[in-house]
């Protein structure tokens, strides 16, 4: 793995804010996101090495 696959895989295993987050994958699928919560439920359903952080992990 290079030194940028493990920056970028360091980048995206911390937690984000929900609108950075949101533009940030709206950027990275071309799509427009309306509710992030079923977006990020459905994600987590089928890849579950996506998690959502607990209370207070932010």
């Amino acid at each position: 793995m290079s030194g940028a696959d493990q920056k970028e895989r360091e980048r995206l295993s911390q937690p984000s804010a929900e609108p950075a987050l949101k533009n940030e994958i709206q950027y990275e699928i071309g799509l427009d996101i309306n509710n992030i919560t079923t977006f990020m439920q459905g994600l987590m359903k089928h890849h579950p090495e996506v998690k959502k952080p607990c209370f207070g992990d932010l």
